[in-house]
């Protein structure tokens, strides 16, 4: 019963909503500056009930507004990585999260450190490879990192049953491997040189998005970088 009771005391302490830019004044900041061990402690050996608390807590509070520049990481990037601590084995939350920071709230940043921080757990995670790949090519333009990730899922089973997945990834690897650095700039910013290709690896990811505020901010960047392309009839309806 004591048990129980701390464990809810320490999800309530990590569910409290603080804005983000509010750093030094937040509960999750304090807990952020402490040694995982210690954050862990505090739920006396229910840090994977908590987390999963903390996860549905923090998904019904997301809002929508995007980061913006000069605002550090956003406070769902914080809860995320204080979540981390807690459950570092929590697979949805570097595949969802990392997701949801860069579609919907901006933060490709952040996304890039949560999902970076997932393939520390799960290396050969197809999705986080292949998403993470996306973030880091066409949102960040950081193209050595884009190509690592890419090349680490060429031969996944999934690739092999997938052959417009795989054309894509050589295509994007084959189109990036002899550029450079010099053109990193111009792959990045949402697809850069090539929208018709940023619109082609997006629409990939489309389906396995299940929040309707990320389908709907996809669809509106496909539609986006359909339009730059010249390719609107290639727009998919929604379901």
């Amino acid at each position: 019963m004591l048990v129980a009771i701390a464990a809810h005391a320490a999800a309530t302490a990590l569910l409290v909503r603080f804005p983000g830019q509010e750093a030094s004044a937040t509960n999750q900041d304090r807990l952020l500056a402490f040694h995982p061990g210690a954050v862990s402690a505090l739920t006396l050996g229910h840090g994977r009930m908590v987390s999963s608390l903390a996860w549905v807590a923090t998904m019904v509070q997301s809002d929508t507004d995007h980061l913006q520049e000069g605002e550090g990481r956003s406070w769902m990037h914080r809860r995320f990585t204080l979540i981390s601590r807690l459950d570092p084995w929590f697979y949805h939350l570097y595949s969802d999260g990392g997701l949801y920071l860069s579609v919907i709230k901006d933060d490709t940043a952040g996304a890039k450190e949560l999902i970076d921080l997932g393939l520390a757990r799960f290396p050969d995670d197809f999705w986080l490879n292949y998403f993470g790949a996306f973030n880091d090519l066409f949102e960040l333009g950081l193209v050595d990192d884009a190509l690592a990730k890419y090349r680490r899922i060429l031969d996944h089973p999934l690739m092999e049953r997938n052959a417009r997945l795989k054309n894509m990834v050589a295509k994007i690897t084959g189109a990036t491997a002899g550029a450079g650095a010099g053109a990193a700039a111009g792959t990045g910013a949402g697809g850069g040189r090539d929208p018709s290709l940023a619109a082609d690896v997006l629409s990939t990811i489309l389906p396995r998005v299940r929040d309707p505020r990320a389908r709907k901010k996809i669809r509106d960047s496909l539609r986006s970088l359909r339009e730059r392309a010249g390719e609107m009839e290639r727009v998919p309806a929604d379901q």
